[in-house]
């Protein structure tokens, strides 16, 4: 799906619900198993930081008491995000270079990945992140949606 419209319009829930819904279809189907120590489900990338925090609200507000829901971007402690990670999140929301960056260190399993959503990825090419883009979609699993 592509869409493009202006800020505010409702871009950012026209991926978040029907991901979140296909998501809990599958947690009732029992093909998502409990979060602690599993790779995410769903992983969202984000040319900055700031759009990765913006999307992480989101999809925490809509998952709430459903899922976990993991920002990861530059400029922030490692540990903050390696802990959750390995205790188990069901969606990664961040930046390709933190998300290759851990991905690389082998803290994050890319190999449950349903869901692979690029927001702004017009702008993710215009910055060059091409090859990092082109890595994490080579490094999910075939069943990605």
């Amino acid at each position: 799906v592509i869409a493009r419209a202006r800020t505010g319009t409702g871009k950012t829930l026209s991926f978040v619900l029907p991901v979140h819904e296909s998501m809990l279809r599958l947690k009732m189907a029992g093909s998502i198993k409990p979060v602690r120590g599993r790779g995410p489900s769903c992983i969202v990338l984000s040319p900055t930081r700031e759009l990765a925090r913006q999307i992480s609200k989101v999809f925490e507000s809509v998952a709430a008491g459903t899922f976990q829901v993991l920002s990861v971007y530059g400029g922030t402690p490692y540990a903050e995000q390696e802990r959750p990670l390995q205790n188990g999140v069901d969606a990664v929301v961040g930046t390709p270079g933190r998300v290759i960056d851990l991905f690389d260190r082998s803290k994050l399993s890319l190999k449950q990945i349903r869901f692979f959503v690029l927001d702004e990825a017009d702008e993710m090419l215009n910055v060059g992140f091409k090859d990092s883009v082109d890595k994490l979609f080579e490094a999910v699993n075939g069943d990605c949606a």
